[in-house]
Parts: C-alpha cells; structure tokens; sequence
C-alpha cells in the first residue's frame, strides 16, 4: 500500500493511505484534528489567553487582520464577537490592514492571525498598530516567527510544518479553538450583557429569514 503522499499528493496526512474506505478516512482525520487541539492546548499559555481576554472585553476598537486562510479565521471572529454585541472590525487585505492600523491609537487591540507568522503585509500591520500605542496580539503556530516580536500578546497553536489539502487544514482548527476560547472568556465576564446580545442578535437572523412564514410563526419579511 503507497501513501498517497509518496504518490505526488502532498496535500493530505501521512496516515491517510490510498486503499483507505470512506470510514478510515473519518476516523484518521478524526484522530488528527483531536491531536492538533491537544497539542494547541498544551502550547498554549494561559496566562497569555486571559491577558487577551482582559485587553479585548475592555477595547475601545477591536481589528480582526488574517490574509488568505487565516483572513477566514480574522471573518469568523469578527462574527463571534459581533454577535455577542462586541463590535470589530475585519480586514484581509493588507493595503487596508496598514491604514487601518495607523489610524489605531492607545485603547485600540489589533489580532493578528498568521499560522507560520511570517505573513508580511499582517506583521507589517501589527508593527504599524505597536508603534501607535494600540494592543497588539498574534494567534500563530510559530513562537519564533517576525509576528510574536511585534505582538504584545502571543497566543500559539499546535504547529504543523506541512500543509495539508493544500493549505494549512490543521492550523485553522488551531486557530478557531483559540477564537472560541476568547469568545467564551469575553462571554462569561458578563454573563447578563452577553444573553441580551445573543438574544437580540438571534431575534434580528430570525426576522429576516423566511423559516417564520414556513413554521406558521408570522409573516418574514421579504428583501428585494
């Protein structure tokens, strides 16, 4: 049996062998994914976690900046966070992540998102926020890497030098348990503040979908 990898398709775990059924496929990624948590659980430092936790629930301005996969990750967050009535910004285009961040002063947090911390036009912007005043943090799979020495704040995953399916699979599982770790943290800090949001938010998704009309629960409201 060859790995597919030996076979010219890099992009893909080493486990994962070209005779795999559907079922050993689940399992094998299953096992993979659990492993990348564990191993961002255990790089993380906690400390550091509560330090962004404290500087983000208490910003004046909170700027998501991701390029490619992790610009998806920086979307995501934004939409966490705004939805439990925590307002951000997104940009995963670096020309806009530069004039943003000199714009930033002192009281503003920007959140870098960079697997290998090497993303230039992301470490440029963090240095750009740094040298304003504003809170600086890096989520990223390399402690050594240009964006921890610009980030105030380091939040660091399970690093995986080789990518998977083409782009770095594993390190946005990473990336989205440390997102979801600060969510909960904001969350909890206040605990009424966050119901009433979410609750507000869900009403406002619910309104304007069609489901009401479906489930005999009012009319929807129609756009365009």
């Amino acid at each position: 049996t060859h790995n597919l990898a030996s076979s010219g398709i890099t992009a893909i775990p080493q486990t994962i062998k070209e005779n795999d059924d559907t079922h050993t496929v689940s399992e094998k990624l299953l096992y993979v994914f659990s492993e990348t948590i564990k191993g961002t659980f255990d790089a993380l430092d906690i400390t550091e976690l509560e330090k962004a936790i404290e500087v983000l629930a208490t910003a004046n301005r909170i700027y998501f900046y991701g390029i490619g996969g992790s610009g998806g990750i920086a979307r995501i967050a934004h939409h966490l966070f705004l939805k439990a009535g925590i307002f951000s910004t997104v940009y995963d285009d670096g020309y806009m992540q530069a004039v943003s961040a000199a714009l930033l002063q002192k009281g503003d947090v920007v959140m870098g998102i960079s697997h290998a911390g090497s993303t230039k036009d992301v470490v440029e912007a963090l240095a750009i926020a740094k040298s304003t005043g504003a809170s600086t943090i890096a989520i990223t799979g390399n402690e050594d890497s240009e964006i921890i020495k610009v980030a105030d704040i380091k939040l660091v995953t399970c690093f995986k030098e080789e990518p998977i399916y083409g782009d770095f699979m594993e390190a946005k599982i990473g990336q989205l348990y440390i997102i979801d770790l600060l969510y909960i943290g904001i969350l909890l800090r206040d605990v009424p503040a966050a119901k009433k949001h979410i609750k507000q938010t869900a009403h406002a998704i619910w309104d304007r979908s069609y489901l009401p009309k479906y489930l005999g629960m009012g009319p929807a409201e129609k756009n365009g």
